[in-house]
C-alpha cells in the first residue's frame, strides 16, 4: 500500500497553566473537532482536539511553524503534534 500524505494531530489546552480560559479570539483562526481529555505531568485537563491531513514533509514544517506561533497564544512552551503516514484519498 503506497502512502500519499501525513495525517497530523494536535491538542490545545482549553485552560491556561492557572486554570483561566483562552479568549474566544484565540480560537478564531482555526476549525477544531471537539473536545477531548487528557493527562500531561500528574494532571488531567480538557483539549480541542485538531487534526489536518497534508501531503508533504515541507506542510509538515509549515504545521510545526503554525503550533510555534500558536506557543505564546496559549501561553505554553509546547504544544503535542503527532503525524504518521497515510492513505489520503478524496471521494466526490
Amino acid at each position: 500500500m503506497k502512502y500519499n500524505a501525513f495525517k497530523c494531530t494536535v491538542f490545545f489546552p482549553l485552560l491556561d497553566n492557572e486554570g483561566n480560559e483562552f479568549p474566544e479570539e484565540v480560537w478564531a483562526w482555526w476549525t477544531d473537532q471537539g473536545i477531548v481529555s487528557g493527562w500531561w505531568e500528574g494532571y488531567d485537563d480538557f483539549s480541542r482536539w485538531i487534526t489536518a491531513v497534508v501531503k508533504t514533509q515541507a506542510d509538515i514544517g509549515a504545521f510545526r511553524a503554525f503550533l510555534i506561533a500558536a506557543c505564546p497564544r496559549f501561553r505554553q512552551e509546547c504544544l503535542y503534534l503527532d503525524y504518521h503516514e497515510v492513505r489520503h484519498e478524496e471521494v466526490a
